[in-house]
C-alpha cells in the first residue's frame, strides 16, 4: 500500500491465482479478501487480472470470474480484464465487459490471431479478430478509466514497432491516446 501510494498508483493487481478447484479458491479468498479490506480503507482497489482459465467451469456451469464477482463487492475487487485470454477462452469480450460492468476501472487491450493451422497467438491491437470498436464502446459505457495495450510475445518482431502498430490502429479509429 506505502508503494503505491508513494507512486500514486491507487490500483493494486494480482496478475494470476491458482483457482481451479474450490479448495485453492477458498485458500485465495482467506488471503485475499483481507488485503482486499485493507486495500479498500486506504482508498485503493486490489485488482484482478484474468487469464483464459477464469471463463471456465469452476464447478457445475458456474465460471471463475462469476465466483470472484459474486464473492468480492466491486468495491473490494476490481477486475483488470484481458480481452485477448477472454477471446481465448471463447467468450465475447465485449459480453464479459459488460457482465463485469464498473469493476473493470482497468483493461488489457491485445488482439488474438488464430493460425491457419488453428493455433492462436498473440497480435497487436488491430492485427487479429477483435472487434475494438464494439470493446472500446463497451468498456466506456462501464466507466472503465485506464485501457492499456499489452503483448505477451512480439514471435521476433521488435516490440516497439509492435506497440507503434497498436498506437496507430488505435489512432486512426479516433482515440486520442
Amino acid at each position: 500500500i506505502k508503494k503505491h501510494k508513494r507512486f500514486g498508483c491507487d490500483h493494486i493487481g494480482i496478475g494470476y491465482a491458482p483457482l481451479d478447484s474450490k479448495e485453492n479458491f477458498s485458500a485465495f479468498y482467506e488471503k485475499a479478501y483481507p488485503a482486499a479490506l485493507k486495500i479498500k480503507e486506504n482508498g485503493m482497489q486490489l485488482m484482478y487480472h484474468n487469464h483464459n482459465f477464469e471463463f471456465e467451469n469452476y464447478c457445475g456451469d458456474e465460471y471463475i470470474m462469476d465466483v470472484l464477482c459474486r464473492e468480492f463487492a466491486p468495491e473490494e475487487l476490481g477486475v483488470t480484464l484481458d480481452v485477448y485470454w477472454a477471446k481465448f477462452a471463447g467468450r465475447d469480450p465485449s459480453e464479459e465487459i459488460l457482465k463485469i460492468g464498473k469493476r473493470i476501472s482497468c483493461a488489457h487491450l491485445k488482439d488474438l490471431v488464430e493460425n491457419e493451422d488453428g493455433t492462436k497467438r498473440f497480435g497487436y491491437v488491430g492485427e487479429g479478430v477483435l472487434d475494438f470498436d464494439k470493446i472500446i464502446e463497451c468498456l466506456e459505457a462501464v466507466g472503465t478509466k485506464y485501457a492499456f495495450v499489452e503483448q505477451d510475445d512480439c514471435y521476433g518482431a521488435d516490440p516497439f514497432e509492435c506497440l507503434k502498430k497498436s498506437y496507430d490502429y488505435l489512432k486512426s479509429k479516433g482515440y486520442d491516446i
